[in-house]
């Protein structure tokens, strides 16, 4: 899928970065097999917050899919949209994490700020932003990981239901029809990165 171009800004250089979906949470030659797809995106746009439905297939277990996800310091092998994570807190299925994550959008690139309470019930993990000290003002997402067997191979589903809103401005032309492209780019780099190390590690 083509990227959108970035353009060069007096405020922010144009550099090489990741769109606006790298919020929600480079990939390495593996001789692993990458099949992860992306089934279905969803965006839609409201008061200034961004509703998203995402559904993809990867090939992998489970199990080991979302213990790869929800080891946090995995998320910049998993997508190179993340350049920095902090374990602040931890104990037992909680943490709260910081990143630190480039995005580009349009012509505008900005290194953005999150901080998330984690929440994980077996295969069901929970987020929300903090936002006094992230970069959004509002954000929640949920993830829920399943087995669905094909006839060929054991694969996990994974959907994301997540709600966000930026603290900071968003070009007005990027709006639901651009937001699903990038997102089912994204989808697709976090995907394999996740089926990636579920299988290599």
């Amino acid at each position: 899928m083509p990227r959108l171009p970035c353009l060069q800004s007096a405020t922010a250089p144009c550099k090489p970065g990741r769109p606006l979906s790298g919020l929600l949470l480079g990939l390495a030659l593996s001789t692993a097999v990458i099949a992860a797809e992306v089934h279905d995106v969803s965006v839609t746009h409201h008061d200034g917050r961004y509703r998203i439905f995402m559904r993809v297939d990867i090939a992998a277990n489970p199990q080991r899919a979302m213990d790869v996800f929800t080891d946090y310091q995995n998320l910049t092998l998993i997508n190179p949209a993340v350049k920095e994570v902090q374990i602040l807190a931890s104990k037992d299925d909680y943490s709260q994490i910081r990143t630190r994550i480039e995005i580009c959008v349009l012509w505008v690139c900005k290194d953005v700020v999150q901080v998330q309470d984690m929440r994980r019930e077996g295969l069901r993990l929970k987020a929300r932003v903090v936002a006094a000290q992230s970069d959004l003002r509002y954000g929640k997402a949920k993830w829920h990981v399943w087995e669905c067997r094909s006839s060929e191979a054991e694969r996990a589903c994974l959907t994301l239901h997540a709600e966000l809103e930026p603290d900071f401005w968003v070009p007005p032309l990027i709006g639901p029809y651009v937001m699903k492209r990038m997102l089912a780019e994204e989808a697709l780099i976090t995907s394999r990165g996740i089926e990636r190390l579920a299988q290599t590690q």
